[in-house]
């Protein structure tokens, strides 16, 4: 387990479900001698109306987390590398070294909490297949980026409604690509202070800005990430200056 943890929102069986990841092992992925993989299903007692985990259930759902996960994983029996919430449950992720071991692991570790219900499962995953599954996609990884971003102006007492400059990057391996792209965001609202080679690499690069407020990000960033793809380059991120909160 690396220390490079994050989450995202999605839909799982047409329901709201929120699923963390260690997205530090994806480069580890198969992990040589865990080919199986095994799930612990924990029933919420207090779930939100949408299924998701509440407030009222916080500090108990964060006991179970720990205590789970360590006796799962205790002596190198297992890797936890996933948690999903959704429809009430919590699933929590594992690769096996021994799947036969987890049914008594799961006891062990959630005998602190008797009062809740869960069951486990396993199955052959020597491929990586469920953490790829649930790795996050494009749109989502930036969405995940513009909430790091937003957290760090919110340290810094930022007044997110507040509109500014707000300046991008987006990156491209043709310059006629980039300059299609500095067209169409043009369109949009957008002023192009630069679109040409880039000084450290062999793509070529678009910088531009436009007024909005940062609590608006994710509106803003997602079609300029599918506008960069669908032109075979990279959205790139943003930045703007901190406009503190009265």
């Amino acid at each position: 387990m690396s220390d490079r943890w994050d989450f995202y929102f999605c839909t799982l069986d047409n329901e709201p479900a929120s699923i963390s990841l260690d997205m530090g092992i994806a480069g580890q992925i198969p992990i040589s001698g865990y080919g199986a993989f095994g799930y612990v299903r924990v029933y919420m007692q207090h779930p939100r109306p949408d299924g998701l985990s509440s407030n009222e259930e916080f500090e108990t759902l964060c006991a179970i987390d720990d205590s789970l996960t360590e006796a799962v994983t205790s002596g190198g029996a297992a890797h936890y590398f996933g948690r999903a919430t959704c429809g009430g449950t919590r699933d929590y992720y594992f690769y096996l070294r021994d799947p036969s071991g987890l049914t008594e692991r799961a006891a062990q570790g959630m005998r602190a909490h008797p009062t809740y219900e869960y069951e486990t499962g396993h199955r052959e995953d020597s491929d990586g297949e469920v953490y790829r599954s649930i790795y996050p996609g494009g749109r989502d990884v930036q969405r995940m980026q513009n909430r790091k971003v937003i957290e760090a102006l919110r340290e810094q007492n930022d007044a997110l409604t507040a509109s500014r400059q707000i300046e991008h990057w987006a990156y491209f391996p043709e310059l006629s690509a980039a300059r299609r792209f500095a067209e169409t965001i043009t369109l949009e609202g957008f002023e192009v202070s630069a679109c040409g080679q880039s000084g450290t690499s062999e793509n070529f690069v678009v910088r531009f800005a436009r007024d909005d407020s940062p609590e608006s990000i994710d509106e803003i960033t997602v079609p300029l990430f599918e506008q960069a793809q669908a032109l075979g380059g990279e959205y790139d991120g943003w930045e703007c200056q901190v406009m503190m909160a009265h």
